[in-house]
């Protein structure tokens, strides 16, 4: 969760600089965003594949839901969201906001998808 926090601090100072930079950089970079979708399971990670091709890689159903939350945020406007499986586990540490109750396809389980606003103050 830090991280991500991070990561989304550290992008919007850096779109500050590129606004002051004024028509160095086209309007698409000083409005750049990203989007980090937080899930929490097992999963599988390595390298992966043949000998004659190889991959660094992480695979299974934590890291699927991972990355179909972070298409989601998308249509909430939001760029950080965690599945219920996360939000309980940082509850206490960071606040976040409830955003909506979905089915992934392929699944019968619904997700809560939380949005991670901050670290909790001390």
């Amino acid at each position: 969760m830090f991280t991500a926090l991070d990561m989304q601090e550290k992008l919007a100072g850096l779109r500050a600089k590129w606004q002051s930079e004024g028509e160095r950089w086209p309007d698409i970079v000083h409005a750049m965003r990203m989007r980090i979708g937080i899930n929490t399971g097992n999963i599988t990670t390595g390298n992966m594949g043949s000998a004659v091709r190889m991959n660094y890689t992480m695979m299974g159903d934590a890291v699927n839901l991972a990355a179909r939350l972070r298409a989601a945020a998308k249509q909430y406007g939001v760029f950080t969201v965690l599945s219920n499986f996360t939000e309980a586990l940082v509850r206490t540490t960071f606040e976040t906001r409830e955003i909506d109750t979905i089915t992934v396809v392929g699944k019968s389980e619904t997700i809560k998808l939380y949005e991670l606003l901050a670290k909790k103050a001390s």
